[in-house]
């Protein structure tokens, strides 16, 4: 088994040092029947631009067996534009993206194409690691099954982030790709309609590296409720004949949504989908409010 592998990078604004990380990780792969594009979504500054493109020819020296591709955007159009451009130039019989502060672990491609043993195969999935901003490691497992995973995905997002999986490009090529009116949950969305059409495996391996910062989708606000909003309209087909996997979703909304000081939201969402949920979704909201008035009360002492 010696497929070609197709890596895509997308990067915005990133400092090189930083994005370099993530790109020494895909070329120290112990899998080298591999090809990787850098895909920048901030073509407007050109510093930047020529500071990448350097960067770039300095890694590829040291790794000269492996094509490395910069690919600019004609202008800013967002990660689901940029991660659709590379899934458009792939020419590997399989594909994975890796955010541009995110690392590999130098197994990760070997370990997730042995996954695909079917052709109804259409991802593989693993655990990563979550680093926060103080270097503290956690382990992270948000699911461990196989095959057919539309049920669990309604429930909650056991993949995780776009850096984790390894999907077959034609099926991702046969579900559209990333949305790019998704303005959050963009990940999620697309595992959702990778699970309409295909099979999901896993693999128990930890292999990838998420490094937490302030800079992600899920500190703004106005993103995340637009994702929320048309994942929701986009598969409640589904939600309505299962209020069980919508009142869990809607729970972990509640909860992150009132953490945020963002209650107008949660009172909308709740009025709006009323009677296709549960009681669970009642108390996750009192839990919420419970818990925010306890830090306030904390934070004065």
């Amino acid at each position: 088994m010696n497929e070609l592998v197709t890596a895509v990078i997308t990067t915005y604004k990133r400092e090189p040092k930083i994005l370099r990380r993530a790109v020494e990780s895909v070329v120290n792969q112990t899998w080298r029947a591999l090809e990787l594009y850098v895909i920048n979504d901030c073509p407007e500054d050109i510093i930047l631009s020529d500071r990448i493109q350097s960067m770039l020819v300095d890694v590829q020296q040291n790794h000269s067996d492996l094509s490395i591709q910069y690919v600019p955007l004609e202008h800013n159009s967002g990660a689901c534009v940029a991660r659709n451009k590379g899934l458009e130039l792939a020419k590997g019989e399989f594909i994975s993206f890796l955010d541009d502060d995110d690392t590999w672990e130098p197994e990760k491609i070997s370990e997730q194409i042995g996954g695909f043993t079917s052709k109804k195969i259409g991802m593989v999935y693993s655990p990563f690691y979550n680093i926060d901003f103080k270097g503290k490691k956690e382990l992270i497992v948000r699911g461990d099954k196989s095959g057919v995973l539309l049920d669990d995905l309604l429930y909650r997002n056991v993949i995780g982030g776009t850096s984790m999986p390894m999907m077959r490009t034609s099926a991702m090529r046969d579900i559209g790709g990333f949305d790019p009116d998704m303005l959050s949950s963009q990940d999620y969305d697309t595992w959702v309609r990778m699970a309409e059409k295909y099979e999901i495996q896993f693999v128990g391996k930890p292999l990838t590296v998420r490094y937490l910062t302030g800079e992600s989708i899920t500190t703004n606000l106005k993103k995340k409720e637009s994702g929320w909003l048309r994942f929701t309209e986009k598969y409640l087909h589904y939600y309505k004949n299962n209020r069980e996997a919508f009142s869990n979703r809607l729970s972990l909304m509640v909860g992150e949504m009132i953490a945020l000081n963002n209650k107008k939201f949660v009172n909308s969402v709740l009025e709006k989908y009323k009677g296709l949920y549960n009681q669970s979704v009642k108390f996750a909201y009192c839990k919420a409010i419970i818990k925010t008035v306890v830090k306030s009360v904390l934070r004065k002492k």
